[in-house]
């Protein structure tokens, strides 16, 4: 068995229970990988230590290999970590013994700075630096639904409904829901409400004045050279269902909703 390890270093000093778990595996028989930024691939399943943030930049790097994620929670809250880092060995080893199940959670994805961007939690239009709203114009499956003037949108998942979304005032929705929402940040209007659609549906979203916009995935926000190139003549994104799934391993036998009242007396 090949196991791969994705830590975030800022959360596990010197990477101490990195280490220890490598040690440990290794002592199982089993082969240990660990990763930094590339691509991963090659391993069997991959140890992800952190918190919700190393979960999403893990999606990112195996969604194209189908790669199994098992989370460590390392940071405060760790909606998507499947243990604590007391309960990391154990884990581990009823993974190796079969004794787990395989949670597949939808994304996000749209062609945008001459790439394929993905998201697991959300793509967020927002108004960046400038200090005035933005105007989106927003439509579903070519059908116009609004125009929002507020500080910006976020479209999000279901895995993305306990994030940006929720501080958002968006629903919450049940990791296997298949649905998007589109929920507008701090909206003019009391009366605007976020809209969920479909995960067939396409969403696309045009900004009337692009050059005070900034784009972000999992809140990895585009740089200003990629802005330029994306909002020249106009700043117009459609978001589209894929057929990739990120994959995480769930050892626990805790609900959704039971994890949810836990966590959230944390925040």
């Amino acid at each position: 068995m090949r196991i791969g390890f994705f830590t975030n270093i800022a959360k596990d000093i010197d990477k101490a229970t990195t280490r220890e778990l490598i040690r440990f595996v290794r002592d199982l028989g089993c082969e240990a990988i660990e990763f930094a930024t590339e691509t991963v691939a090659g391993v069997d399943f991959l140890v992800v230590l952190g918190g919700d943030g190393t979960m999403l930049q893990a999606a990112s790097r195996t969604v194209i290999h189908s790669i199994p994620l098992l989370g460590i929670n390392l940071g405060k809250v760790g909606y998507l970590a499947d243990v604590e880092k007391s309960q990391a060995k154990n884990a581990i080893q009823m993974v190796l013994a079969g004794n787990y199940q395989i949670q597949e959670r939808m994304m996000l994805s749209v062609n945008v700075a001459e790439r394929r961007n993905f998201a697991l939690n959300d793509i967020v239009v927002h108004r960046g630096a400038c200090a005035r709203m933005i105007e989106c114009a927003v439509k579903v499956d070519g059908e116009h639904v609004d125009i929002f003037r507020s500080d910006g949108l976020i479209v999000a998942t279901p895995t993305g409904s306990t994030a940006y979304n929720f501080a958002a005032g968006g629903p919450v929705l049940k990791p296997d829901a298949q649905m998007v929402i589109v929920t507008p940040i701090c909206p003019q209007s009391p009366s605007v409400r976020p809209v969920v659609v479909s995960v067939d549906n396409c969403v696309e979203i045009c900004v009337s004045h692009p050059s005070q916009a900034t784009i972000s995935f999992d809140g990895v926000i585009l740089s200003p050279r990629e802005v330029a190139r994306v909002t020249e003549g106009g700043f117009s994104i459609i978001i589209h269902p894929n057929d990739y799934r990120t994959q995480i391993i769930k050892t626990n036998s805790l609900g959704f909703y039971e994890i949810l009242r836990m966590k959230m007396k944390k925040v």
